[in-house]
């Protein structure tokens, strides 16, 4: 037989493929090896038992029934491990593990088994010892009142009972098999797990550091934490010991407390030793006596506090005693002193608590001078008692009151005779007076009351009631009154408080106040009607002040108001905007129509004639603009910008009427808005175009020029003319960036065509300046800018300014032009003759052309006037050496007249309408163009620009004083001709 490729078995006596087992050798291994054969059911032992396990032969059958009978009863198993306890032959129980495994034939048939036995008695003598340490050591652990908690790579594997009632749980597995982390508080974790990092090596052990533990309840408690580097079931693992703080902490508190204690008080604390030496001295000490601790330690009580300061046996002596300081003055203290014995018993010094009673003594005296004052107070000042009875009066309380305010009299007997008035004028009952609520209640009062109203009106009084802090710091039963008349300050706090809120010149509501009222009608009004705003803004008024002067101005803004006043008296409020505006506000208007004819009612009695102080009379229109609020969510300031939206469209109807806000006007407001958002877009993103219309020679028609154009196509609106959005770019601080880019794209465009001789090298450009340009300090530059960047030369730019432009500010217009004029730029005056100016700034100016206005452009050949006017400005421009240049050329006609007038150049859509820059042809002769007629806007105004107000609206401002219209002058220059 074989088996696992083996030889045949050994015989029972002998060694595995007849080798004998060495001498000695089972009873060191104490092993015994067999073989069963199931088909002779024969037991062979290679093995002695007996020498080898010490066994009789019964024994070792006895040992092996168990195996052999599953395998006889045809039920083997394919492994044994069987653990069986037998006494050796000599009586001692010795445990014995028998393995063995089935033997098979080819055809996987049971032939029979191997095995062996092993003594595992020392074994197990081991392992039960083991078990008897480790029982001793968990009892160790257990009984410890300290906690104990195992973790292995982080993970809890056990906790001992006292960490159990540490977290103020019942059972392990609540904390078993948690991450260490679940309980470290955040600000503990990062430094506990670098510790448990360190221990690598069994037994080592980490330095004991306090760490932050979260119980499952959410307390955070701090702890004493000692990690050793352990085994647990064979594998490392870390055991940490938990130790309290707690109870140290608040040891350390209660110390520091009491260290604190004495290093804050404000008296002086001082310590002496049975010899009266000085062992404590506080901060306080070492202020009060201005010695240091490190001067006075060590130091008798005698030498450092003189002699008076000292008691028999040479420690502090108590109560008020004069103590010296370092300097060697003297002063007086209270002194309490406690003895000090130590733990046996026996006199260990004394601690003595110094009071300073220098501020005690100052208090005293303060007392006495406060007394003196108070009885030379102007201000009348009364005490009372506990029991309501009066204890102090000074002279002024005699002299306010009369002889009800005496001491020993009663303080109802005063309030009976003390009669007041609140400040609506209704009589202050005695319950309410100061003096009775602050006796009441122990709390302190202070009221302003009228105190008697005589024939130069109410007096006031501002009355206070203070009850004094008694001792303990609690409110004291006595009670001091004070109270002085107050007449003289409340009439300046109404006035201030009036010309807070009302006009100084007119006495009328300002326009914070008018709008406060308007807001708090909506807000109250609960019915259908509405409320109205009136806007009056008088007409041209500034010739009144330019022309009288302000004094009379201000004479007629007084009477203006008083007629306005009576007007509305009853229906509403006056109140000035500012200048020479007027606000009016109804707080209710349950007919519409109402506001409109109380409008009209104000500017009839506006436009009655005025009597100046000069015997002249003079009349004085206005223009008013309405607007209705209806709901809260329309704020009073806009109410009020619909009535400035519609004063102005009253104003561009022609002045002195009235306009209301409506719908046309709401939506042009909205259209406003739209452009007004888009312009800055449209200009960051570059979306204006320039469109250019030439100026041809009146002899040929030949291109010597071009007029630069800004265009605009909004992406919701369409195309929006120069006309609507210049205004708005010049409201809203664009204009200069707008003419900027306008500048530097058209110098480009003209370059180029010279470049590529698309043009003439010497066409000119015009480009139109704004008020907002000209007054720029950084035009110069910009045009610089221009030139150097694209290379046109500077002679062949043109510039193109209004008249009203220029003479906005004539100076500062001056100064820029004459700069521009030094870097080789031209200047043509724009829209000429339709200003108010004088001639005289044409030689002011350094002017070179003159452009005839379209108004006077497109009534020849059928307007004398217009003829007339247009043959002056030629005839003017001639005698100063100036070109023309007539614009608006629409007809054959007025082509015709311009050229036997002797203008010399002209533009216009009957030539060549604005075009871009690329569809323009610029090397023939003008021509008139084949599609319909449209007017050309230059951005900042160009050949239509009209004067704009202060809303954009179109305006004809009235001429300065003395100042003449120059259509005016042209018109009388032609009639002399």
């Amino acid at each position: 037989m074989t088996v696992d490729g083996h030889s045949e078995f050994c015989t029972r006596a002998g060694g595995v493929d007849g080798v004998e087992p060495a001498a000695g050798f089972e009873q060191l291994w104490r092993v015994a090896t067999f073989e069963f054969d199931c088909a002779s059911d024969f037991v062979y032992w290679f093995d002695d038992p007996k020498p080898c396990l010490n066994l009789s032969e019964n024994q070792a059958a006895q040992l092996l029934e168990p195996i052999l009978a599953s395998v006889r009863h045809g039920t083997p198993w394919e492994h044994y491990d069987l653990d069986q306890t037998l006494d050796d032959l000599g009586g001692d129980p010795v445990n014995l593990r028998v393995q063995a495994r089935l033997l098979h034939d080819s055809d996987d048939r049971v032939t029979g088994l191997l095995g062996i036995v092993t003594d595992v008695s020392d074994q197990r003598r081991t392992e039960q010892a083991l078990r008897g340490v480790m029982d001793r050591y968990r009892r160790l652990v257990e009984l410890n009142p300290d906690p104990v908690v195992v973790h292995q790579q982080g993970v809890v594997r056990y906790v001992s009972p006292a960490a159990l009632k540490m977290a103020g749980i019942e059972r392990a597995e609540e904390w078993v098999g948690h991450s260490i982390t679940d309980f470290l508080h955040p600000t503990s974790a990062d430094a506990a797990l670098k510790r448990i990092a360190s221990l690598t090596e069994p037994g080592m052990v980490s330095e004991p550091a306090e760490v932050l533990l979260v119980a499952p309840d959410g307390t955070v408690r701090p702890y004493e934490s000692i990690s050793v580097c352990v085994e647990w079931d064979g594998r490392p693992a870390h055991q940490v010991i938990l130790r309290s703080v707690a109870e140290r902490r608040r040891a350390e508190a209660a110390l520091r407390y009491q260290a604190s204690l004495v290093t804050h008080v404000s008296d002086a604390v001082i310590g002496a030793d049975p010899d009266g030496r000085i062992r404590a001295w506080n901060p306080a000490a070492e202020a009060l006596y201005r010695r240091s601790k490190a001067d006075v330690i060590g130091l008798s009580v005698l030498e450092v506090l003189g002699p008076e300061a000292v008691a028999t046996d040479g420690t502090p002596r108590p109560g008020e005693v004069e103590h010296r300081r370092a300097d060697g003055s003297r002063f007086s203290v209270h002194v309490s002193v406690s003895p000090l014995r130590d733990q046996l018993g026996k006199p260990a010094g004394a601690v003595a608590v110094c009071t300073d009673l220098t501020e005690r003594l100052e208090r005293l005296a303060a007392e006495a001078r406060y007394s003196a004052v108070v009885a030379a107070l102007d201000e009348g000042v009364i005490v009372v008692d506990e029991h309501e009875t009066i204890t102090s009066v000074n002279a002024s309380a005699r002299a306010m009151l009369g002889p009800v305010v005496e001491v020993g009299a009663s303080a109802g007997d005063l309030l009976e005779c003390w009669s007041l008035v609140d400040e609506a004028g209704d009589s202050l009952p005695r319950a309410d007076h100061p003096l009775t609520v602050a006796l009441r209640t122990r709390v302190p009062q202070s009221r302003v009351v009228i105190g008697a109203v005589g024939e130069a009106g109410p007096r006031w009084f501002s009355v206070s009631a203070q009850p004094l802090g008694a001792e303990d710091g609690q409110p004291g039963d006595t009670v001091v009154c004070s109270f002085s008349e107050i007449t003289d300050r409340k009439l300046v706090e109404e006035e201030l408080n009036f010309q807070a809120t009302h006009d100084p010149l007119t006495r009328l509501a300002n326009r914070d106040l008018i709008l406060r009222r308007l807001g708090e009608a909506v807000e109250t009004r609960c019915d259908d009607s509405v409320s109205a705003l009136l806007l009056v803004d008088l007409d041209r008024f500034k010739t009144v002040n330019d022309t009288l002067g302000h004094s009379v101005g201000d004479r007629v803004l007084q009477e203006i108001t008083r007629r306005i006043t009576e007007v509305v008296d009853g229906v509403g409020e006056v109140g000035r905007h500012a200048g020479d505006e007027f606000i009016v506000v109804c707080p209710v208007v349950r007919d519409p129509d109402l506001a409109r004819q109380l409008a009209d009612e104000v500017g009839g009695a506006i436009r009655a004639p005025l009597q100046l102080p000069s015997g002249r009379e003079m009349v004085v229109t206005a223009s008013i603009g309405i607007a209705y609020s209806s709901t809260s969510a329309e704020t009073p300031e806009v109410v009020l910008s619909h009535a400035d939206i519609a004063m102005y469209r009253a104003k561009e109807q022609g002045r002195a009427r009235t306009a209301v806000f409506d719908e046309d006007l709401r939506a042009a407001m909205s259209r406003r808005l739209l452009v007004h958002e888009g312009l800055r877009q449209a200009i960051d993103a570059n979306e204006l175009t320039v469109h250019y219309q030439p100026i041809v020679r009146a002899s040929d028609r030949a291109v010597i020029g071009v007029e630069a154009l800004a265009r605009w196509e909004h992406r919701l609106l369409g195309k929006i003319t120069p006309g609507e959005f210049i205004p708005v770019a010049e409201d809203t601080g664009m204009m200069i960036e707008l003419g900027t880019r306008i500048l530097h794209r058209a110098c480009d465009d003209v370059a180029r065509w010279t470049r590529f001789q698309r043009c003439s090298p010497d066409l000119a450009l015009n480009i139109n300046i704004s008020t907002q340009q000209l007054t720029d300090p950084g035009l110069l530059t910009a045009v610089t800018d221009a030139l150097q960047r694209t290379g046109l030369e500077a002679s062949r730019l043109w510039f193109e300014v209004t008249e009203s432009v220029l003479m906005e500010d004539a100076d500062r217009s001056a100064a820029t032009l004459d700069g521009l004029r030094a870097i080789g730029t031209h200047l043509a005056i724009d829209d000429f003759g339709t200003g108010y100016s004088s001639l005289s700034y044409l030689k002011r100016f350094p002017v070179q052309a003159l452009k005839i206005d379209v108004s006077f452009v497109e009534g020849l050949g059928s307007d004398p006037e217009s003829e007339a006017i247009v043959a002056a400005i030629i005839g003017l421009a001639r005698s100063l050496r100036l070109q023309t240049i007539g614009e608006g050329v629409e007809t054959e006609v007025q082509l015709g007249r311009l050229r036997e007038l002797g203008c010399e150049l002209l533009q216009g859509n009957l030539l060549s309408r604005p075009k871009p820059a690329h569809l323009m042809d610029l090397q023939g002769r003008g021509s008139v163009a084949s599609d319909p007629p449209a007017r050309a806007l230059h951005p900042a105004g160009g050949p239509q620009r009209v004067a704009r107000g202060a809303h954009g609206a179109p305006s004809t401002p009235a001429p300065p004083d003395g100042v003449a219209s120059t259509r005016d002058a042209l018109q009388r220059v032609a009639e002399s001709n």
